[in-house]
């Protein structure tokens, strides 16, 4: 099979493509942003495609501010319906649509995870959170144009190369910087993190999936949440990271006493791949942050 990777160069897709490389199953190729400019008009060719693996993200996701909208829409919304048309019109036969967790509206319950059919996010939001729903739910709509259209949700991902400007990184500096973490509650809002290479197993083992000659996807298509083995709340998560980084964690709640819920289950993507990999919350930080230094 001959699938294209969009966003190649990123966190997950980056280790994608290795992996998929290691393996051999597929002819790979992951076009860098120069190479492959999905705000351009330009359609690129796509004829000699069987699957598409869009992992393309905008990478300033700090500014919630109105000023993130344009871009956020440009690409999760717009440059995606463009990509998929010229897919339908070109006969690419297997889309895997990359979106997140953040498309899923929060739990008011802290202890009550929420599964691929919870409540989406609505306005107002942070611009990426909501533009992933809007590109979420366009590719869903386009299942028929395809022969299977997979969409994975993976929640706050960690792993080597976590870029400064993710979540992660902005995290680890306000702990170097000595700034409280302020917290919702005793203990904060509840999490699933997920490991890089969880991610990229279950979009490599879905890829595989589609060359089956029995694969018979489902005619809505399907959705899998990915995230991690374990559900910690943000003061487990802070000390943990501040003991990986040899940093003190200072800690102090904040004017929302009230602790909300972001952990997910994955009943699905069990089901769909029972050997998946599933990383530990402690083996993640060891390596994302002490083996990788």
């Amino acid at each position: 099979m001959r699938a294209l990777i969009t966003g190649g160069t990123g966190l997950i897709g980056a280790a994608l493509v290795r992996r998929l490389l290691g393996d051999g199953r597929h002819e790979v190729v992951a076009p860098t942003r120069a190479e492959l400019d999905l705000l351009s008009d330009r359609s690129p060719p796509l004829d000699d495609f069987d699957a598409i693996v869009h992992l393309a993200a905008a990478r300033d996701r700090v500014d919630a501010g109105p000023e993130r909208w344009p871009a956020e829409c440009e690409l999760n919304v717009s440059a995606t319906a463009r990509l998929y048309d010229h897919a339908r019109r070109s006969g690419v036969a297997h889309v895997i649509h990359l979106s997140t967790i953040s498309v899923l509206r929060p739990s008011d319950d802290p202890d009550a995870p929420r599964d691929e059919d919870a409540p989406p996010v609505t306005p107002p939001t942070h611009p990426y959170a909501l533009t992933k729903r809007w590109g979420e739910e366009l590719a869903r709509a386009l299942r028929p144009s395809f022969a299977s259209m997979t969409v994975v949700r993976p929640g706050s991902t960690l792993g080597p190369g976590v870029a400064p400007a993710s979540s992660w990184g902005r995290l680890v500096e306000q702990l170097r910087r000595g700034e409280p973490y302020e917290l919702s509650g005793a203990r904060g809002h509840r999490l699933s993190p997920v490991f890089v290479d969880d991610v990229v197993d279950l979009l490599a083992r879905a890829l595989d999936r589609c060359a089956e000659p029995r694969f018979r996807p489902p005619p809505e298509g399907d959705v899998f949440n990915v995230v991690g083995p374990d559900t910690i709340d943000e003061a487990t998560m802070l000390a943990d990271l501040a003991a990986a980084l040899g940093l003190p964690a200072q800690l102090r709640p904040n004017a929302h006493p009230r602790p909300l819920g972001f952990a997910c289950t994955t009943a699905r993507a069990d089901a769909a791949f029972p050997e998946r990999t599933r990383t530990p919350w402690p083996e993640m930080v060891r390596r994302t942050f002490v083996t990788a230094g």
